[in-house]
């Protein structure tokens, strides 16, 4: 509960109510790499989404998958493990993870 400063009225607010940096992916696919861009918040929010983008790659994957967490401003717990997750899923054979 949060009590209004200025009123005194109290509510509740929910994790849904605050603003907060959405995680944006984009994926760029060549024949030999596809690179995940990422930027915004990884957290038990988001963490889903970049799981089941690595999924989609991984249906199809190329040589080569790149994380470019070059605009990542937050990353939790939940978000590093599934950071950790993904690097550590099988990928074909010479295939890599950078």
């Amino acid at each position: 509960m949060v009590t209004d400063r200025h009123c005194g009225r109290r509510y509740r607010v929910t994790l849904a109510d605050v603003e907060r940096p959405e995680l944006t992916i984009s994926v760029h696919r060549t024949p030999g790499e596809a690179t995940v861009n990422l930027s915004g918040e990884i957290d038990m929010l988001t963490a889903t989404r970049l799981s089941n983008t690595v999924n989609d790659i991984l249906s199809d994957p190329p040589p080569r998958i790149v994380l470019n967490l070059a605009g990542v401003t937050f990353c939790d717990s939940q978000g590093l493990g599934t950071l950790v997750w993904s690097a550590g899923r099988p990928a074909p054979p010479r295939a890599c993870w950078c």
